[in-house]
């Protein structure tokens, strides 16, 4: 069988006889080759019908479907087509119509036949299944779950339906439902590899460690060297802090499967933690070369490359005019701001800026190599010295630990050079990824490639020039943020961290309110039995828990305005908030805070 966007294809062998019982036993002895894989008996057994026959709809169907597992889609089309002019009623010849036509990348005629086969066959759960890959093609994904659904319910065995639609739900972020999914899915097929690794991965989601253990386990007791389950065994470890284990996981798929990104990815978060972060950037950017360069695996069925909303492509556009005006762009790349502008332009009006939605297949055909790609990189080395000499190391650390559990700010906390530096490479480069946050904001993250010599300076000298707050305390995480002038920022949360350093890099012209823009933290420490996802989330009901805390504990807001090149030093377990956002249209205009995380919330204090 062929695949198609995740799903094996199902078609349909049903054939409805006339009068001669020569040709019925002809289509039976076809048919019965068929199933059993000798295409070429059973091509043999229609093709005789036909020399009876010509115009037997049972027999040219077949030898169209025959056609289709050839990858002779031409002439599979035109013999199903010629059996549907002879007998228009017949649900089947329709599905298999469909699968062709999705072969030839018509995806809204195939649809169009599987409308027809729920007329005039409602409960024919293949073709129901099979629309759910067309509309999972089309990035229809919640239609597509809906199809996969229905034909469910009517053979609520079709393992492939329950495989895509665990599948989708995760892609969805349905979580628990596609634990579910996965669970009856294993119920059919115990040992089934791939639903055993998607439903680890979907409980590590879950923080559900131990069950996701237990599948990669079973996983590797059938195949030892499985890279996927191997660097998930790797990940759980990670997570809880078994860092040795994790680095005997992840340099063991790192060595089966050098070439996977996510391996690299995993091997860099465990060097990450174990403070060897130069040798993490290597993997990290190893992963960037074989995903994010334009001309590289698209990867399309990642939620990074198949998913936008319209805040990010006014990013994108906005940045892709300021190279091009740089002169920083290649030849190839120098009309991507039109582009884009003209894909944002063509997607529905009603979406909200920060609503995040499915790229049409069209969209992603035009955007093509380039949408969430690594287009453009800036390079900021290191200068003899990053942090401003200045600063006055006694006073900060005095007045870090006056405000207990320990806060402070200061301004100009880099040279004039490496702001510059700094400045040029955040809005050159075209790493802002992350367009997961409900406020329309844009992330990038140390491992998609948000590191640098310049970086890893400034950090090495914080931790030189404030020993009493960092003390062994290393770099575990470094992001920035990007935001539009009229969208929100980040709600109340606290970091898995010991000690959090944020600083903004935007001119002070650019904010419209001097007063706010900057950060908000509060005096009171998460408690300690509060796990991550207790206190970083943005739900309602996880702010609203948060409030009543703050409010319980008597925790005093301590509001810092935004300055470029000010910085705020806290204890990471405090809870903070972005301030309102006031900041001129204009894509130098935005507002760009870059934070880094030293140590573990868990770590002591050295």
């Amino acid at each position: 069988m062929t695949k198609t966007n995740g799903g094996t294809q199902s078609f349909s062998h049903s054939f409805s006889m006339g009068p001669s019982r020569n040709l019925r036993a002809l289509l039976n002895d076809g048919v019965t080759h068929h199933q059993n894989g000798r295409l070429k008996e059973a091509a043999e057994a229609y093709q005789r019908v036909l020399d009876l026959n010509a115009q037997q709809p049972d027999a040219l169907h077949l030898m169209g479907v025959i056609a289709y597992q050839g990858d002779d889609q031409a002439r599979a089309e035109q013999l199903i087509r010629q059996a549907i002019g002879i007998r228009p009623n017949d649900a089947s010849y329709y599905s298999n119509l469909g699968l062709v036509l999705m072969e030839l990348g018509q995806l809204d005629d195939a649809a169009a036949q599987y409308e027809k086969v729920k007329q005039l066959n409602p409960g024919h759960a293949d073709g129901h299944f099979n629309l759910g890959l067309v509309q999972q093609a089309q990035r229809k994904f919640r239609d597509a779950v809906a199809s996969y659904q229905k034909a469910l319910d009517l053979q609520p065995g079709h393992l492939q339906a329950l495989q895509n639609l665990g599948g989708l739900l995760q892609i969805l972020g349905d979580l628990p439902r596609a634990i579910e999914i996965y669970k009856r899915t294993l119920q059919l097929q115990p040992d089934h590899i791939e639903v055993l690794i998607n439903l680890a991965s979907a409980y590590e989601g879950e923080n559900r460690l131990a069950e996701a253990r237990e599948c990669y386990e079973r996983v590797l007791g059938q195949q030892p060297d499985n890279t996927m389950a191997i660097v998930g065994m790797g990940s759980v470890c990670r997570r809880e802090h078994d860092l040795d284990r994790a680095f005997e996981y992840c340099s063991r798929a790192a060595a089966l499967d050098p070439n996977n990104p996510d391996i690299c990815k995993n091997y860099g978060l465990v060097l990450k933690e174990l403070g060897r972060i130069e040798e993490a950037c290597e993997q990290f950017e190893v992963g960037v070369q074989l995903q994010r360069l334009p001309g590289s695996g698209h990867h399309e069925e990642r939620h990074t490359f198949c998913h936008t909303h319209r805040a990010k492509l006014k990013h994108d556009i906005e940045q892709f005019a300021h190279l091009a005006e740089e002169g920083l762009l290649p030849d190839e790349y120098r009309d991507l701001s039109e582009t884009y502008q003209s894909v944002l332009g063509r997607l529905p009006a009603d979406i909200g800026e920060g609503r995040i939605i499915n790229l049409p297949r069209w969209a992603l055909d035009e955007l093509g190599p380039t949408y969430n790609k690594l287009v453009y990189r800036e390079t900021a080395d290191e200068l003899d010295v990053a942090l401003n000499p200045a600063l006055d190391q006694e006073t900060i650390q005095r007045d870090y630990f006056s405000r207990d559990p320990g806060i402070t700010y200061l301004d100009d906390l880099l040279t004039p050079e490496a702001m510059q530096r700094l400045r040029e490479f955040c809005m050159r480069t075209t790493f802002w990824y992350d367009f997961a946050h409900q406020g329309g904001y844009l992330g990038a993250y140390l491992e998609d490639g948000f590191y640098c010599p310049l970086l890893l300076q400034i950090a090495d000298e914080l931790c030189e020039t404030l020993p009493e707050i960092f003390g062994d305390h290393h770099l575990m995480q470094m992001w920035a943020y990007k935001y539009d002038s009229r969208l929100t920022g980040i709600d109340m949360h606290a970091d898995f961290a010991a000690i959090n350093v944020n600083f903004w890099i935007t001119p002070d012209d650019a904010n419209q309110d001097p007063e706010s823009g900057g950060l908000i933290v509060w005096n009171k420490e998460a408690p300690k039995d509060w796990d991550f996802q207790e206190y970083n989330t943005s739900e309602d009901a996880g702010q609203a828990r948060i409030t009543e805390f703050l409010a319980n504990a008597g925790a005093q807001p301590f509001v810092v305005p935004h300055r470029q090149n000010r910085v705020v030093i806290f204890n990471s377990d405090l809870f903070h908030k972005t301030a309102e956002i006031r900041f001129k249209e204009g894509y130098e205009n935005r507002r760009i805070n870059i934070t880094m995380l030293f140590g573990r919330r868990d770590q002591d204090q050295a």
